[in-house]
């Protein structure tokens, strides 16, 4: 019993010395806005799509979690309301390259809070209504 804790906690030093510094809650909070969605989402993207691989940091587990969640939660619960329509099959990947393009063509959108900027994307890249109307969904979006 004895060896087994030894073991157990030279695991749990090892794990977090791998990881190395812990983020802070300013690190986390900085995530909720555009720019914080768009690292958090070109992360997920990077290490499931670009160059697939497994986690190596904190800080990319955080990204990867917030970012794949805040867009499947926004997606999925939109509590009737219906800003977007999406087209049969529309992927995660899909979804979050279209956040990451969405906040790089709108820099002015980096303090915005990120689930909004995540429901503006899918508004921009999924119109309701004909192509011609799509400019009405920037000026709303610029309101916001």
């Amino acid at each position: 019993m004895k060896r087994f804790t030894i073991s157990l906690f030279f695991v749990i030093v090892a794990t977090l010395t791998a990881f190395g510094r812990k983020p802070t809650l300013a690190d986390l909070s900085s995530a909720d806005t555009g720019t914080g969605i768009q690292r958090a989402c070109s992360t997920a993207l990077d290490l499931n799509y670009v160059h697939p691989r497994k986690v190596k940091t904190q800080r990319e587990a955080f990204d990867l979690g917030y970012c794949l969640g805040l867009i499947k939660g926004v997606y999925e619960n939109l509590n009737g309301e219906v800003d977007f329509c999406p087209t049969d099959g529309a992927s995660i990947r899909k979804v979050t390259e279209l956040t990451v393009s969405f906040v790089q063509a709108h820099p002015d959108l980096k303090d915005k809070d990120s689930a909004d900027i995540v429901r503006w994307a899918l508004t921009d890249g999924f119109p309701c209504h004909p192509a011609d109307a799509k400019s009405d969904t920037h000026a709303s979006t610029e309101k916001h």
